[in-house]
């Protein structure tokens, strides 16, 4: 949004329950972080969902028009979402942060993880690709 040049991040206490607030759960039943809202009180949640958005209705140079280059910048978003969230942030970053113990072998989760990040290059950047989408930034970039 801030590069979109329609908003600003607003700091959202979850250890407060600011997201739990009747206020903000009016906006998003499922209270979910992040949340975006447009000019016009359109509500959005869910990172993924934020960035098709803004990037369809402002900033389309960030997501490609052709259905195969868009389906490439999907895939690389949704595979950051789960698969490779679920190993980087859950096994990896949280026992770091020390929000979670840490796994049983945290050396093989940290080869799994670089494994993982591995297929994505191949799979994303292979070629001399620079970003998802070729020599352009795309909204992939941003997740």
């Amino acid at each position: 949004a801030m590069d979109a040049g329609i908003g600003n991040m607003e700091f959202c206490n979850l250890m407060e329950g600011a997201h739990l607030k009747p206020e903000y759960v009016a906006k998003n039943a499922f209270h979910q972080i992040p949340l975006f809202e447009d000019s016009d009180g359109f509500c959005v949640a869910e990172s993924t969902a934020i960035l098709r958005h803004i990037a369809t209705n402002y900033m389309p140079s960030l997501y490609p028009s052709t259905p195969q280059a868009k389906a490439m910048v999907d895939w690389a978003m949704d595979l950051m979402s789960g698969t490779i969230y679920d190993v980087l942030a859950v096994k990896v970053f949280y026992p770091v942060f020390e929000f979670a113990a840490p796994p049983a072998d945290q050396a093989a989760e940290n080869a799994a993880c670089l494994d993982l990040l591995a297929k994505y290059e191949q799979a994303f950047l292979a070629g001399g690709k620079k970003f998802v989408a070729g020599n352009n930034i795309s909204i992939a970039e941003y997740k």
